[in-house]
């Protein structure tokens, strides 16, 4: 079996399923508001895809590119409403929590989306 480098990418995400569920380290994915559950639906979602849609080269970089976006939105998504909140409700300031893992996340799933771009046959000239 061959493996590409998108489909090892979500292979490992078990690795931060574990940072989320035991060290409370979220690199992967930032949902605004959303109870656990959700996160843990979407590692799953996640780690099924490695193994069913990676089967051809564009469908999985779809997926990945697909994934990729939304992640970055939910990232965005979780700095912005704590900022808009605070014109809405200045006596009630919270800070935004963005430190270390919230740029690494940012790196890592940027990454994913340039190379799922890159990679895919339908996006270039390599058919």
């Amino acid at each position: 079996m061959k493996f590409n480098s998108l489909q090892i990418y979500y292979f490992t995400t078990p690795i931060f399923f574990i940072l989320y569920y035991y060290f409370d380290i979220n690199l992967r994915i930032s949902i605004p508001g959303a109870e656990d559950y959700w996160i843990y639906l979407y590692y799953l979602i996640c780690f099924i895809a490695s193994f069913f849609i990676f089967k051809n080269i564009v469908v999985g970089a779809l997926f990945a590119l697909v994934e990729s976006s939304i992640n970055i939105l939910f990232l965005l998504m979780s700095v912005f409403i704590p900022i808009v909140n605070i014109g809405k409700n200045p006596e009630n300031i919270n800070p935004v929590n963005f430190g270390t893992a919230e740029l690494l996340h940012f790196f890592i799933t940027g990454a994913i989306l340039l190379y799922s771009f890159h990679s895919n046959p339908l996006f270039n000239n390599k058919r």
